[in-house]
């Protein structure tokens, strides 16, 4: 779920994306409605008859305005493969979302995670993803990637650029099952830069800065719960303190929980 004022009546509304896209008490699937958005109107909450493309189902939802004309746009993770659908633009306040596709966008991957922020410091909103990728492109061979991309659809409000501009944050080959399972964007050393960090399956956060010419240095890796299932990362403000927040979820191997961390500035 991710809160925006989609139509812009100074209320806040909601976006649920779907986890799954079956029925667990019938088996059945399920292709529409996996992407929901929910007006806060006056006299209750009220869905919007905004649809989307069918069979697209995740475990993380951004909002951010990717375009640049005042409105907040929906980044939404997928547990599909292929799936060329993440970011939908708002074109009447929440009425309607139109699929922004493209090319430049990985191929074959999945889009585990999701974020909206800007890392090169200008507006609009960039659009950070955290990708797995895997390609067998004959018997006998398979590659495969994880990594940390952010792309910035327009340079000015409301005028989208002919390709987005990607920036590539972090890319490695680890092993294939530690791929990152969410993103969050954030300052964490006061410079004024937006920084980055990578939730890993292995309960690992990859804690990337963001140096002054624009490139980004892996800063360290913390432990997170060992053996619980990763499920969320965020960088939230609290007063003059910033906070490194991870969600961990039971999986009968260990026991799931909160770990938050102080920003510690030197």
């Amino acid at each position: 779920m991710a809160v925006a004022d989609f139509n812009r009546d100074g209320r806040k509304d909601i976006v649920l994306l779907a986890e799954l896209d079956i029925d667990l008490s019938t088996s059945q699937a399920i292709t529409s409605g996996l992407i929901n958005v929910i007006f806060n109107t006056p006299e209750g909450w009220k869905l919007s008859p905004a649809t989307f493309p069918r069979g697209i189902y995740g475990d993380h939802v951004a909002v951010g305005d990717f375009d640049g004309n005042g409105l907040p746009d929906i980044l939404a993770a997928s547990h599909k493969a292929g799936n060329p659908f993440y970011v939908f633009l708002n074109e009447d306040k929440g009425q309607s979302f139109k699929p922004y596709v493209s090319d430049a966008f990985p191929a074959q991957s999945f889009v585990l995670g999701v974020a909206a922020g800007s890392l090169d410091g200008k507006k609009p909103d960039q659009i950070v993803m955290a990708v797995y990728q895997s390609l067998r492109p004959k018997e006998g061979e398979h590659y495969f990637s994880h990594a940390l991309l952010a792309y910035r659809l327009a340079d000015r409000p409301g005028k989208l650029l002919p390709e987005p501009k990607r920036t590539v944050v972090y890319v490695d080959q680890d092993e294939p099952i530690n791929s990152f399972r969410d993103v969050a964007v954030g300052d964490l050393d006061g410079d004024g830069r937006s920084d980055v960090v990578g939730l890993r399956a292995n309960g690992e956060l990859l804690v990337i800065l963001q140096k002054p010419d624009g490139d980004f240095l892996v800063e360290r890796e913390k432990p997170g719960i060992p053996e619980a299932s990763p499920s969320s990362v965020g960088i939230y403000r609290a007063g003059s303190k910033t906070l490194l927040v991870a969600n961990f979820s039971d999986n009968g191997k260990a026991k799931g929980g909160v770990k938050v961390w102080e920003v510690a500035r030197r």
